[in-house]
């Protein structure tokens, strides 16, 4: 039997047809693997560059917290010392604190010493008080002294601002509390010199001369007295 026309054109249409959908499914599948690539490399090279910047945004986290470590120890030393001066501050502070305790009790004997003394003037009776210096090197015999100028009437060494000179009724080795210039030995006699004299020895006739003549509150004291006044109040 012969085929048939249209049989035959039917079996090259289907032919046809099968052949331009496979052409269209390798044509859209090329473009599907080429966009695919296009798509990758373009996300490979964005990976890359977000991982270049992860690796430097890493380098700047190390830095930082390297100088964050550095500015620590720097703390943590500045914290040392000032413990450390807290510490000086402290013992300077109990330092202080014993210094005043020790004023304290200084200024308390001063004001004990001060009220004694006032006590002791309350009783004193006024002396005029005149000064010589035997040992100056202007020195008048017959005027500031007589004999040899180094050795008081009692035959002790003169002492510039120690040795004091009174009249007779006042025993050699007694001592005279002078308000402001403090306690005298008596062991030296003067011919213009009375009973409510006193005349003291100092180094120069220049200081002499500035001392000059002087009433002021006075008490006369044994030997014996002025030592024990002495255990009391230093007058030296």
């Amino acid at each position: 039997m012969e085929a048939k026309p249209q049989d035959a054109n039917s079996k090259t249409r289907k032919s046809g047809t099968k052949k331009i959908v496979f052409l269209s499914l390798v044509t859209a599948t090329i473009f599907f693997l080429s966009f695919t690539s296009v798509y990758l490399k373009r996300s490979e090279n964005f990976l890359f560059q977000e991982l270049q910047f992860s690796e430097e945004r890493t380098k700047l986290l190390e830095k930082e917290n390297q100088s964050s470590q550095k500015i620590i120890e720097l703390l943590e030393e500045e914290n040392q010392f000032s413990i450390k001066k807290i510490d000086v501050l402290e013992e300077r502070n109990q330092s202080l604190i014993k210094e005043i305790g020790v004023l304290r009790r200084e200024n308390n004997k001063l004001k004990e010493q001060s009220t004694m003394l006032a006590e002791f003037f309350d009783l004193a009776t006024e002396v005029e008080v005149t000064a010589y210096a035997p040992l100056c090197p202007s020195a008048i015999t017959g005027w500031d002294y007589s004999g040899d100028p180094t050795i008081t009437a009692s035959g002790e060494k003169v002492v510039p601002w120690e040795t004091a000179a009174a009249g007779r009724n006042i025993p050699f080795g007694s001592y005279v509390l002078i308000e402001r210039i403090g306690l005298w030995r008596i062991n030296d006699r003067g011919g213009r010199i009375g009973s409510s004299n006193v005349d003291i020895a100092v180094r120069t006739g220049k200081e002499a001369r500035r001392f000059g003549r002087q009433h002021l509150k006075g008490i006369f004291l044994s030997e014996e007295e002025a030592k024990h006044l002495k255990t009391l109040i230093p007058l030296d």
